[in-house]
């Protein structure tokens, strides 16, 4: 097997090993926020798996870089999660996001027409 080959596959391999990254001994979950309570949240990762983590009171929030409050998370949001712990026990110590995604309304749903413009 090439050189080439056999570092393509043990990177595929590594990255289908765990749904989590780690970089600098820090754990991170990746993704979307699929579900949200006072105290957990459930994020869809890139592997399309759902995370379950805790919150506590003392995990710490960013929201474009500049600090933000849990109230200000929501459903949607893109986030990259600092864990600790494993499994059931994995708890979140901070929680880096940007805005929810808007979801685009479609034709029906607003109730407008729209009329193409005469072509020169």
């Amino acid at each position: 097997m090439s050189p080439r080959i056999l570092g393509t596959l043990m990177v595929t391999l590594m990255a289908l090993a765990s749904p989590a990254l780690a970089h600098d001994e820090k754990m991170h979950v990746v993704g979307t926020v699929v579900s949200l309570t006072a105290d957990r949240m459930m994020v869809k990762d890139r592997s399309d798996t759902n995370v379950a983590i805790r919150l506590s009171a003392q995990t710490k929030y960013e929201r474009d870089q500049s600090p933000a409050a849990a109230a200000d998370l929501a459903v949607g949001s893109r986030v990259v999660v600092d864990v600790e712990g494993a499994g059931d026990s994995t708890t979140a110590t901070r929680v880096r996001f940007a805005a929810a995604e808007a979801t685009p309304q479609s034709h029906h749903e607003h109730g407008g027409t729209h009329e193409s413009a005469p072509q020169p």
